[in-house]
């Protein structure tokens, strides 16, 4: 089984309930700060890659039924274990799933802040600044794994030149240059 990561995108399949089929993020997986889950939470995902805003767009894997039959949850919890299925899926556009982790890594810093001020940095708020930094992280990764996706989908016929590869504007506001004689970029933007 592959191992599942926050901020991945993953797609299940084979579940009982059809509304558990479909595209997801992991939200939380087990390990991460401030998760004490042994599962991972997951988002749901339109095909496009955006976050789907529909009233059930919440799950976890291993899925979990939320039904008041106990012979149906019993049917279904057996049903899912046999036949329900999860892979990553790493040709859906990541964008909106980056952008999701920096809102809560914005989130979890401001209370940070709050706290810092008015409670003296108690335990609380040093649990979030940890979060913040976490969800900072996942978002980059995400970042990087879509920027050397793009840069492996360029065309064999069009050559970026090396310095291109490091820049944080590569692929947003700059498509890359095609010359190979230059060695310095005014619009170079190099990573943190």
């Amino acid at each position: 089984m592959e191992v599942l990561r926050t901020g991945d995108i993953v797609e299940i399949k084979g579940a009982y309930f059809k509304s558990d089929n479909g595209l997801w993020f992991i939200r939380r997986a087990p390990g991460d700060a401030d998760w004490s889950g042994s599962e991972c939470s997951l988002l749901r995902l339109c095909k496009d890659g955006k976050i789907s805003r529909r009233a059930n767009n919440r799950t976890f894997w291993p899925l979990i039924c939320f039904v008041n039959d106990r012979d149906k949850k019993a049917e279904a919890k057996a049903w899912n274990e046999r036949n329900a299925t999860i892979r990553v899926r790493t040709d859906i556009e990541s964008k909106y799933v980056a952008d999701y982790f920096r809102e809560e890594a914005d989130k979890a810093d401001k209370t940070f802040r709050y706290f810092k001020m008015h409670y003296e940095f108690g335990e609380y708020a040093s649990q979030k600044k940890a979060l913040a930094d976490f969800f900072s992280r996942v978002a980059e990764r995400i970042e990087m794994e879509s920027k050397a996706k793009d840069i492996k989908n360029v065309s064999p016929t069009r050559q970026i030149n090396p310095m291109c590869k490091g820049c944080s504007n590569l692929f947003k506001d700059c498509q890359g240059s095609t010359e190979m004689v230059w060695t310095g970029c005014v619009y170079r933007n190099k990573k943190i």
